[in-house]
């Protein structure tokens, strides 16, 4: 489908157009803000419903009750009214005027991207590029929610391998125990060293009492039955408790022991240092085989999206062609492309409207007409132009006779 009459009132900047297009390029000229924007907008709004809508919330001209915008397609005449208590009216009819049921539902099915403006494509940015692409290509996920987790799973896995560092300092600067250390019960060697002290410490007590036994009995001689009978026993008490013990062996191996312990203990927190950076480990390795799950997901699902047109792809950077980036092409390859893609994305009302089209040299709108005349298409190009002899005219929200 075609556009073959256009007819709008108070439509934005227009009084009241009533267009008859010839060709495959209808270029809309005139100065600027006489109305050259409103007539393709018309055409948008009058079959683009919602999405139009939210462009331009404010169809009405200024100082005007009502508006309307008709387009003759052939098969079917669109028409669409707007008043300014915010009501709208739509009728979709045949030929013969019978009125079709549903008519913005049938209008979503058979308007594709009319707001695809493919000049306007050529000059956005990589990000806005890849906004635009993802608009039109059904990708069975939503590329934010799925680099709002991926990033979430980065940076977790961030933090982790920052604790695996910090966890490998901890374990490198720990020597390694040996193989059969064990931990010694200094309880025992404590008592017996204890007990030692209590033998040696009456030990010396009993001899001190000998000495002064000794002496008693030197000049106590009148009690000297009485003292070797003390003096016996002393005897008796000294030989039963031995030689002096050795404390110093007692000391040594309980420094010994405390080393020891000391050594387990260690190893005790290094172990437990290996284990956390085990666990640690595996963690950052989990959240590893998430990241490149939802990377393979990812790539699977836009290796299976069907882009408009073939060679078209994307990366995280922006949109490209033939893997490369879009930016990197030829300006006639980006204009080439971007109209193919607009057009494979309006296969049935075959309409595309560029704005801006000033910018386009004899070249470009030769390859759009081009294009336009080999894909039956049609094409509304605005152009400003003060010569008033470049195709349709607008001036004052008018079309200006020839």
């Amino acid at each position: 489908m075609r556009i073959t009459r256009l007819t709008a009132e108070n439509v934005k900047r227009l009084k009241a157009v009533d267009i008859t297009p010839e060709g495959d390029v209808v270029v809309i000229s005139g100065r600027n803000a006489q109305g050259k924007t409103s007539v393709l907008d018309s055409i948008w709004l009058a079959l683009g419903g919602g999405p139009a809508k939210k462009e331009a919330p404010k169809p009405i001209r200024e100082g005007q009750d009502m508006a309307y915008a008709r387009v003759d397609l052939g098969d079917i005449i669109v028409t669409r009214e707007w008043n300014r208590g915010g009501t709208t009216r739509l009728s979709v009819t045949n030929r013969d005027g019978a009125k079709f049921s549903g008519p913005q539902e049938m209008l979503d099915k058979l308007v594709g991207r009319m707001s695809f403006d493919p000049l306007l494509f050529t000059r956005q940015t990589e990000k806005e590029q890849l906004s635009t692409l993802l608009g039109i290509v059904d990708l069975g996920f939503d590329p934010d929610e799925l680099a709002a987790r991926r990033k979430e799973l980065y940076d977790e896995r961030t933090i982790v391998g920052r604790e695996v560092k910090r966890l490998e300092g901890v374990v490198s600067s720990m020597p390694a125990p040996p193989a059969d250390l064990q931990p010694v019960d200094l309880t025992e060697l404590t008592s017996e060293m204890l007990a030692a002290v209590e033998r040696n410490n009456r030990r010396k007590a009993l001899e001190q009492d000998l000495r002064s036994l000794d002496t008693e009995v030197a000049d106590l001689t009148r009690r000297l039955e009485d003292l070797r009978v003390l003096q016996a026993a002393a005897h008796a008490s000294t030989d039963h408790l031995g030689e002096l013990e050795d404390i110093d062996a007692f000391r040594v191996a309980a420094d010994e022991g405390e080393q020891i312990n000391l050594a387990v203990r260690n190893a005790d927190i290094r172990a437990a240092a290996v284990r956390e950076l085990d666990n640690a480990g595996a963690k950052q390795a989990d959240l590893t085989v998430l990241i490149e799950a939802l990377d393979d997901s990812k790539a699977r699902a836009v290796a299976a999206a069907h882009m408009p047109i073939e060679g078209l792809a994307f990366d995280d950077e922006g949109v490209t062609y033939n893997g490369l980036p879009f930016r990197q092409c030829s300006a006639s390859e980006q204009l080439r492309v971007s109209v193919a893609m607009c057009m494979a994305v309006n296969p049935t009302v075959r309409v595309i409207r560029i704005t801006d089209g000033s910018l386009l040299d004899s070249d470009s709108l030769a390859l759009i007409a081009e294009m336009a005349g080999a894909n039956d298409f049609q094409v509304w190009c605005e152009v400003v132009d003060e010569s008033g002899q470049l195709g349709i005219t607008i001036e004052d929200g008018s079309v200006v006779a020839p």
